[in-house]
């Protein structure tokens, strides 16, 4: 049995459809302060008046509700990442085209890029990862890219084990709270990358969800961050000329 740390890295992507840039991120945590977060996530749901089968917290279907329960996950997150008890990772890529959406191959890609380059880089020396994206269309095939993977982190040098990526496992969203929460800060980011906030393409209340998550966390989202910031890394791919 392996006595390498473990690692939960969470997977979403956002605005794949009718955007400029579509993003993919990753949100790296331990197994047992995942644990924790999921029961902070629950109280936050409790105190909004949802049940742990009530209808999904997204990005997509944001409004104003009582006790703000957007904004306290934007604030869940936020302190997290500062605590440095779980790491975010978001990787924006210009969008093939706006009419019909990128293909599930490129969203594929994408991940694949974000898995090797932020979770392989920065954990593959010495933890087991078990990545956990969201499913559907665009995560179906990840499973299928393991031993790919793998070969690609010992051939990058981020790590010598040879399966440091121990499981590639696609979660249903709706049951697994950790996605929901990385949902909506990556959903708003996306959104202000896009400028969306600033051209009326919102409404009032994600425009103020979006400005507000931009203040949270304080990045320029058009400028990279350091490769080897891995509480909070900001991955701009250049456009294929």
């Amino acid at each position: 049995m392996s006595t390498r740390d473990q690692l939960l890295y969470f997977c979403d992507e956002s605005h794949i459809r009718g955007s400029e840039y579509f993003s993919v991120g990753g949100l790296a945590v331990r197994p047992k302060t995942a644990s924790i977060i999921s029961q902070k996530m629950q109280e936050i749901r409790s105190s909004n008046g949802l049940g742990s089968r009530d209808s999904e917290v997204q990005w997509k279907s944001a409004k104003l509700r009582r006790n703000d329960i957007y904004r306290r996950y934007v604030d869940l997150l936020h302190d997290l990442t500062q605590s440095k008890q779980v790491h975010l990772h978001i990787r924006f890529t210009p969008s093939t085209t706006k009419v019909g959406g990128n293909k599930p191959e490129d969203i594929s890609k994408a991940f694949y890029q974000l898995l090797l380059h932020r979770a392989g880089r920065y954990y593959a020396d010495k933890c087991d990862i078990r990545v956990r994206p969201d499913n559907g269309c665009c995560t179906d095939y990840l499973p299928k890219m393991l031993r790919g993977l793998n070969g690609d982190v010992v051939r990058k040098k981020f790590g010598t084990a040879p399966n440091s990526f121990s499981s590639i496992v696609p979660a249903n969203s709706r049951s697994e709270p950790i996605l929901q929460l990385l949902d909506v800060t990556l959903g708003a980011l996306t959104s202000a990358r896009n400028n969306n906030h600033k051209n009326g393409t919102l409404g009032p209340y994600k425009t103020s969800l979006a400005d507000y998550v931009l203040e949270k966390f304080m990045c320029d989202l058009t400028k990279n961050t350091n490769s080897n910031a891995s509480i909070l890394s900001v991955w701009n791919v250049s456009p294929k000329q």
